[in-house]
């Protein structure tokens, strides 16, 4: 049986009718983590003899009808941005490398944890989560199961490469400016960054990016991923920003609510070069919605102008108060430089500019607020390009761009919920992602969209060598 293909509720069920045990379950994984991640640097750490005694002990209990979760004998991959008891959390760092394993789990590992899931290993990531691209100079790069030469996207690109080759059936990442969306579409999954505070940061020193990035699952389809969120999002006091629990469970609600009637469209939110082949794939899906009934609104612009200056502001902010103190350890000059570069952007950042950026995103949401009134959900592309070569530029339209995520950091900056789905695969063989936006605290709207969208589109597996 190809365990790898099954949902995360298929492979639940098969658990918890005995049909398989957990250690089976737990074995089929590890078999293919070690055939698999050689070629793709998915993992960077992992501990396969752990997870398979873990899967021992929930067998133990199962057999005597003890309380096991519904994750049960389910494993599962951890990016290197947030703690697993037992493992180091390096950050893709060599500031942390050496650091000692963690002794308590993040919210989210907890979470699964003691719904019986299993953590098997540390998920790759670019240094501090920076950059789209998963690569850093402590582990080397990962690599995208649709095309090895290609990357898998970043920052959680680690967790979507394990994903999407069925090395885990789900994974931890986070979204402060498109880390789950931009690698779920180059790797063609599904994912989906919540509304601010819905999913909370629970630690004992304040959030790195804390009014950008939110914590979420990577599985490999909507439903899966609304199945993990039911788990992880709820109110914490420790977070301020936390929201009131939700009263629905989005996995089961998600069949129940109609598919939206109406939806914007613009393929470039008003200021992003698109690259041919990526607006081919889009604009293909956007018909298909269209053909399914959904009323399609298209956009001539939508913003303004691109808010990259006002999120850097905004980011250089939150690393330059994050590794000031950093900057006296010897192993500092090891820190990639483009980091380095914004600390010292951020250190120069003045409060009235970092209120500014604040405004601009206040303003930008109220575009967003008044679409709202209008239409149930905005679409865009997921990336303005494809991903690129592994070590080499991106490209947009023949030529080489830095920026080929431009889509995606506008919703960070509004607190926005945003689901990627696969829209299809590109002429060069590679996915596509669309984005899906909905209101601020309207998840589930969107999850319910995207569950249709998904459907629609179709599900694509990369054929792994």
């Amino acid at each position: 049986m190809e365990l790898h293909r099954l949902s995360i509720t298929e492979l639940a069920g098969l658990l918890s009718t005995k049909q398989i045990s957990a250690r089976e379950c737990v074995a089929y994984f590890a078999t293919r983590i070690e055939r698999i991640n050689p070629a793709l640097n998915s993992f960077v750490a992992l501990d396969l003899d752990s997870a398979l005694a873990k899967a021992e002990l929930i067998d133990e209990k199962r057999a005597h009808n003890r309380f096991v979760g519904s994750l049960a004998g389910i494993p599962f991959g951890v990016k290197d941005l947030e703690d697993a008891e037992g493992f180091t959390t390096t950050r893709g760092s060599a500031l942390f490398a050496d650091s000692p394993k963690a002794l308590k789990n993040s919210h989210m590992v907890e979470h699964f944890i003691k719904q019986g899931a299993i953590p098997v290993g540390k998920t790759n990531t670019p240094e501090f989560g920076w950059k789209s691209d998963t690569d850093n100079a402590t582990f080397g790069p990962t690599r995208n199961p649709y095309d090895l030469r290609r990357s898998p996207g970043g920052s959680s690109g680690g967790s979507a490469s394990a994903v999407s080759s069925g090395q885990v059936p789900f994974a931890t990442g986070s979204d402060g400016g498109g880390s789950l969306r931009i690698p779920a579409s180059a790797c063609g999954i599904s994912a989906m960054k919540t509304s601010l505070g819905r999913v909370p940061s629970v630690s004992q020193i304040p959030p790195g990016w804390s009014d950008l990035s939110v914590s979420g699952p990577l599985a490999k389809t909507v439903r899966d991923t609304a199945l993990l969120l039911d788990l992880v999002v709820m109110p914490d006091g420790r977070d301020f920003r936390s929201q009131a629990r939700k009263p629905e469970q989005w996995h089961q609600e998600i069949s129940v609510k109609q598919p939206p009637v109406k939806a914007a469209f613009s393929l470039d939110l008003g200021y992003a070069p698109i690259d041919p082949e990526v607006s081919e794939v889009i604009e293909k899906a956007v018909s298909s919605l269209e053909n399914a009934g959904v009323e399609i609104r298209v956009l001539d612009s939508l913003f303004s102008k691109d808010p990259l200056e006002e999120f850097f502001t905004l980011t250089d902010s939150y690393y330059a108060k994050t590794l000031q103190s950093a900057m006296s350890d010897p192993k500092y000059q090891m820190v990639d430089p483009g980091i380095r570069e914004q600390v010292e952007r951020g250190l120069q950042v003045t409060a009235t500019e970092f209120l500014r950026a604040c405004d601009l995103s206040f303003y930008m949401n109220l575009t967003l607020y008044n679409l709202f009134r209008d239409v149930e959900v905005l679409l865009a592309p997921t990336t303005a390009g494809l991903p690129p070569l592994v070590g080499g530029k991106a490209m947009i339209g023949g030529s080489e761009v830095v920026d080929w995520v431009k889509l995606t950091y506008p919703f960070n900056m509004t607190r926005s919920p945003v689901a990627s789905v696969c829209a299809g695969i590109s002429r060069s063989g590679l996915p596509v992602g669309l984005q899906i936006i909905g209101p601020h605290l309207g998840d589930l709207q969107v999850l319910s969209a995207a569950q249709f969208f998904e459907e629609v589109l179709g599900r694509f597996h990369p054929e792994m060598a």
